[in-house]
């Protein structure tokens, strides 16, 4: 069975090489972390960090889970439509400062309309994923073992 632990490091492995295998492989991942967020004791301090404005673990796991028998269609556009692009759009206002312009698509009479030319190609760096890693240990739902390596809590 595959573990979050060697996903991340495939997920390395196919950003360094740009890969077209990348987004499948972290929508896979996501679900995956979700199914094991269902082990655990979900009134666990460590699942709900983030809120569901940071998309926790026990949030992501919820909104899975009240989707029920829909298909992967229905449920990977609900992700990406409630959990993704409706949670940029509050970080967006969030960020708001009158001058500078973070959104790259807009709500108009027709639903989403974009705001640029050229798609955005996200960088997925390193550091971020060693910075999540390196959360997840402090909060205690994995552990740091020898050479920056991560395992299994408990």
């Amino acid at each position: 069975m595959p573990t979050p632990f060697a996903l991340m490091e495939k997920i390395a492995e196919e950003r360094r090489a740009r890969s077209d295998k990348l987004a499948p492989l972290c929508f896979y991942t996501v679900l995956l972390c979700a199914a094991f967020a269902g082990c655990q004791d979900s009134r666990q301090s460590e699942l709900r960090v983030g809120g569901p404005t940071r998309l926790s673990l026990f949030h992501l796991r919820s909104c899975l889970v009240a989707l029920g028998d829909a298909d992967i269609r229905e449920a990977t556009e609900y992700l990406i439509e409630a959990m993704v692009i409706s949670q940029r759009f509050a970080t967006a206002v969030d960020r708001l400062d009158g001058q500078n312009q973070w959104l790259r698509l807009a709500l108009g009479e027709m639903g989403l309309e974009r705001l640029i030319n050229e798609p955005w190609r996200p960088v997925i760096t390193e550091e971020r994923l060693r910075t999540l890693l390196s959360l997840a240990a402090e909060t205690g739902i994995i552990e740091r073992t020898a050479g920056d390596k991560y395992c299994c809590a408990g």
